[in-house]
């Protein structure tokens, strides 16, 4: 299964998932100055929310995300205490 099957491929001009990528190491820069795990932790989040942000991640994309991540089983399930 590929991950997007998109007639033209791979359009490198695209200029979104290069801003993704330098918002990632700015994070990553500025948080490594409290800690080298607070830079990449928040280097990580910060360049996933931007893929999302910036829609760099199309519905094709989405919809085999939702497919492999895993899902809470509780999540419909009355719990009582």
């Amino acid at each position: 299964m590929r991950l997007a099957s998109r007639e033209q491929g791979v359009i490198w001009s695209e200029k979104r998932p290069l801003i993704a990528a330098i918002l990632m190491v700015i994070a990553i820069f500025l948080g490594g100055q409290i800690h080298l795990l607070v830079g990449i932790v928040l280097g990580t989040a910060v360049y996933v929310g931007s893929l999302f942000a910036l829609r760099v991640i199309g519905e094709e994309e989405r919809g085999i995300l939702v497919q492999i991540l895993p899902t809470a089983k509780y999540k419909n399930k009355n719990i009582s205490s």
